[in-house]
């Protein structure tokens, strides 16, 4: 039986880098013997102590997609006031449609 490919996103800054972490452990358990793992992560200023770690669990059927879009705050860094205390991150989960288009 041919194995599915399952793309999965995630979008976080510096402040949810281990939570992502955790997140990602917990995924390739529920799915990584079944099915193929494309996981795209989307980054606001996170280190590359981090990024590292995450890099750690790519193998044959998990493949890791990390996007750095740390400029993109500069776009929505405005818009953190007029809808209360949120993160650039926050703000990019509501954009992404826009800026994967560009």
């Amino acid at each position: 039986m041919k194995r599915k490919q399952l793309d999965v996103v995630y979008i976080t800054d510096e402040n949810y880098a281990m939570t992502t972490g955790v997140s990602l452990l917990s995924l390739l358990d529920s799915f990584a013997d079944k099915d193929d793992l494309v996981v795209h992560i989307i980054t606001v200023g996170v280190n590359e102590r981090d990024r590292s770690c995450w890099e750690e669990i790519a193998s044959d059927n998990v493949k890791l997609d990390i996007i750095d879009k740390t400029e993109l705050i500069e776009d929505v860094k405005d818009n953190v006031y007029q809808y209360g205390y949120v993160t650039p991150a926050s703000l990019l989960k509501s954009r992404w449609r826009y800026y994967s288009q560009c």
